[in-house]
This record gives C-alpha cells, structure tokens and sequence, in this order.
C-alpha cells in the first residue's frame, strides 16, 4: 500500500461551498488532471450546474489563499449521494486534501438524510482506488465495460449509518 495520505498544514486551506466565480479555476484544476482533462471537461461542467444550479447535489472546494486547489462534486441519487468526482490539484495531492473534500461529502449527506455515500473509479486508477478504501469506502461492484466510459468500472459504497457522528 502506498505511504498513508501525508497532511498539510490544515490552517493552509479550508473547504466551502462552490460559488460560480469558481468555475475558472475549476476549469483549469480539470484540465490538468491526470484522466481527466479536455474531454471531459464539458462533461464535469454540466455536472457541477446540474448539482448546482438545479439543487441535484452539491459542489465542494478545497481553497488555499485565494486558489482552488480540489473539488468534489456530488450528485443526489435515490437511495445514495454519490461523488460525481473528486480533483486535487497535483501538487497538493496526498497531503489530506482530498480526504477533507471526502469527509465534508460525507457530514454533508448525513445532514441530508443519505444512508449511503457512493462512488466509482476505473480499474486502472489504483491511487484513487487505494485513496477510496483508505476513507472508508467497500468495493460493492464491478462492470466489465462501462460504455460511457470505456472503461473497467469499481463502485464503491459507504454505510454512513456505521459512521460515528
């Protein structure tokens, strides 16, 4: 397993909600993303509106001074909320980023009323996958070929009713 998740000093950055005037810098922390980037950009922008704008779920940032340095983007499904996605900017990653983003999303559906936080990630992605089961998340699926990826699919739950409070 890889050196568990390093912490930055945590006064260095807070979590907020996402605001519009984010999305520049949302659009940038895409873009230079590892499996990410350009063609999926519009995809995780009408994502975020979607999540946003419609009241379909929520977005979350990660700021450090006046930069966005990580995003999570969740999205209301029947039964679950489900983390749509989750950016940290490289030079930020394992350094406790992204498992504040994650442990926001996850105060954030208790207070919703969801029993269950969901995610899922490629096979190939072994840091997301080991990040995913570091916070606490079991593997409950695997899709061979998720067409609308093209790819080897892991889905993940949460039982955030075992959670303490």
């Amino acid at each position: 397993m890889p050196e568990v998740w390093g912490v930055i000093d945590l006064a260095a950055f807070e979590i907020r909600e996402y605001s519009s005037s984010d999305l520049s810098q949302i659009k940038k922390l895409i873009l230079e993303a590892e499996n990410f980037g350009d063609p999926f950009l519009e995809t995780e922008i009408l994502n975020i509106k979607k999540n946003v704008e419609l009241g379909l779920g929520q977005v979350f940032v990660a700021v450090q001074g006046d930069n966005i340095i990580g995003y999570i983007s969740l999205g209301r499904r029947v039964f679950a909320l489900m983390i749509d996605s989750i950016i940290v900017g490289r030079v930020h990653q394992r350094k406790g980023v992204g498992t504040k983003l994650v442990e926001k999303a996850k105060a954030y559906a208790k207070s919703h009323g969801f029993r269950l936080l969901r995610t899922d990630t490629g096979t190939f992605m072994d840091y997301a996958i080991q990040f995913y089961l570091a916070c606490g998340f079991e593997p409950c699926g695997y899709v061979e070929h998720d067409f609308s990826l093209g790819s080897k699919q892991v889905h993940f739950y949460l039982d955030l009713t075992k959670e303490s409070s």
